[in-house]
């Protein structure tokens, strides 16, 4: 599984993301709160989960992504324990 962008180093610094205004949650109505469902390389570190536009390619190590991919934003309810996932452009 490829994550991310194929071209820079698996621990370059990564640049700051613009956030997404909370949103409030779609059940109950309370506070959301930011973060991220780990997913994990081939070497088991711990990394950001991505959507990709297409169907995934199987080759060697694995499964990788056809097209473009988008980091998924991850909201929690403080209250409920909703999720609700956003993969918003770069």
């Amino acid at each position: 599984m490829i994550l991310g962008d194929p071209n820079r180093p698996p621990y370059a610094a990564q640049p700051p993301k613009p956030e997404m205004t909370p949103p409030g949650c779609a059940k109950c109505g309370k506070e959301m709160q930011l973060g991220f469902i780990a997913d994990t390389d081939h070497h088991g570190a711990m990394a950001e989960q991505e959507w990709a536009i297409g169907r995934p390619v199987k080759g060697f190590f694995g499964v990788h992504a056809s097209g473009r991919t988008y980091t998924v934003r991850t909201y929690r309810c403080t209250q409920c324990g909703y999720l609700e996932s956003y993969a918003p452009s770069r």
